[in-house]
């Protein structure tokens, strides 16, 4: 049992790492795409928001799997809020 319990939080803690690797690139790439104005890179900003909000997800289903696994959240690290629904506006130098 105790394997189990330690192959799910090595799993678990390598998926959360994963994770957090594409909700970064998923912000940066709204935030750089943020200033261009035209359907097809709000279409673009809209499907990062989306991949960044799954991944939220799926990071608070894994915390959640390993908590009821092992009885104690991974490290004690907390669960990452959702972003929100517009990303902020990076500094862009004035023209």
């Amino acid at each position: 049992m105790k394997n189990n319990e330690e192959f799910v939080g090595v799993m678990v803690h390598d998926a959360l790492t994963d994770l957090t690797v594409i909700k970064g690139w998923a912000q940066i790439l709204q935030c750089r795409l943020w200033g261009y104005q035209s359907t097809e890179t709000a279409s673009l900003v809209d499907m990062a928001r989306k991949i960044d909000q799954i991944a939220t997800r799926m990071a608070a289903e894994l915390s959640m799997l390993d908590t009821q696994q092992t009885g104690d959240p991974i490290h004690g690290e907390q669960e990452d809020t959702p972003s929100t629904e517009r990303p902020i506006e990076p500094d862009l130098p004035q023209t």
